[in-house]
């Protein structure tokens, strides 16, 4: 049987807040940042999610291959930041969420309009190609739209005044 004072203190939080989910979405998001994909091989050549994501799809003609891999490796590392820095700043936590957000629905946007992404043998749902690896974005979309709320919160909580400032905007 489980018994919380064998534990040390501190590992068990009995706050009624879940920062865990700032661990979780940290946990996830910036080991995301050292794949080589992110860092090495993408701008190598026309990127098969870029080109076939309905909301990133200009980024090669704005930007070009590289330009896009510059801009997504410097927006991803700044949201991973913002979202680590929301521990304790939960402005600046708010910020990497709401950037988060914005990722993710941009890369599930993908799942459907990926090339051979469904085996042809089985049909939907049974993934194939790149979709499964696009799948944990569904999570981390949900995960992110969470973090924002409790952020929200925690600010409005802690200075009732940003309701007011919030209502004007």
């Amino acid at each position: 049987m489980f018994h919380r004072d064998l534990l040390p203190p501190g590992w068990i939080n009995r706050s009624p807040q879940l920062p865990s989910l700032s661990s979780l979405v940290n946990g996830a998001y910036l080991p995301g940042l050292w794949l080589p994909e992110m860092v090495g091989l993408r701008g190598t050549g026309p990127d098969p999610y870029i080109s076939n994501g309905p909301l990133i799809f200009w980024m090669y003609p704005v930007f070009g291959i590289r330009g896009a891999s510059w801009f997504l490796g410097v927006s991803e590392w700044l949201f991973g930041a913002l979202l680590f820095l929301g521990f304790w700043n939960k402005r600046l936590g708010i910020l990497g969420a709401i950037g988060s957000t914005i990722t993710f629905v941009g890369t599930v946007t993908i799942i459907p309009f990926m090339p051979n992404g469904w085996d042809p043998a089985a049909g939907f749902p049974a993934m194939a190609g790149n979709v499964p690896f696009l799948m944990k974005d569904v999570v981390l979309l949900a995960v992110s739209i969470y973090l924002l709320k409790q952020d929200v919160v925690r600010v409005l909580e802690a200075d009732p005044s940003a309701s007011v400032a919030l209502s004007r905007a």
